[in-house]
């Protein structure tokens, strides 16, 4: 030893066998000629802090783990969503370019944009998941308000028809945003 203080960690073994922790502060002790004769040393069983700091290891690699899972489960979900989902779209896009008339060209253009607002909400989804791995990027975009609200009036109209109500969308010449849903 350089005569220096050593503090540190260590496993120990009891008479009986039994392994513990242990926390030691050992401090030479020197002479009037600066030798040193003994050492000092301060101990302490810290076998209880280290189980509870393994277990704390332990549960966070867990929920890291856990979160791998969740991103793994998300991506597979989404591939699996989104197969079917682009037919819809593609298909339902196709089928507005042809002959169709007035009402089944209606019931299209409501199954096309409930397909885009599904695919939509799916991104939503995983954008949430990428918050919370700190991967999410931001694009800023134009949207058409009164566009968008009428594509979701579009999609619970048929809810609405069913109970024997009518929807109606009220945009004010003040205030084209605000929206107004009346039920007859």
């Amino acid at each position: 030893n350089s005569g220096n203080e050593w503090f540190g960690e260590f496993h120990n073994k009891k008479k009986d066998g039994t392994l513990y922790w242990e926390s030691a502060s050992i401090s030479p002790i020197l002479n009037e000629k600066g030798i040193i004769t003994h050492y000092i040393a301060i101990k302490e069983d810290i076998t209880e802090r280290k189980i509870i700091e393994k277990q704390l290891i332990e549960a966070k690699e867990k929920a890291e783990e856990s979160d791998r899972l969740k991103l793994a489960f998300l991506a597979n979900m989404s591939h699996e969503i989104r197969t079917p989902l682009s037919a819809v779209i593609g298909f339902s896009d196709l089928l507005l370019k042809t002959q169709l008339s007035e009402l089944q060209t209606q019931y299209l253009g409501i199954i096309h944009n409930s397909a885009n607002s599904l695919l939509d909400l799916l991104n939503d989804v995983l954008d949430f998941s990428k918050i919370e791995a700190g991967k999410l990027e931001i694009n800023l975009e134009k949207v058409d308000i009164v566009e968008l609200l009428e594509q979701a009036a579009d999609i619970i109209n048929y809810k609405v028809e069913q109970k024997n109500l009518e929807l109606i969308l009220n945009f004010s010449s003040e205030m084209m945003l605000r929206l107004f849903f009346i039920f007859l």
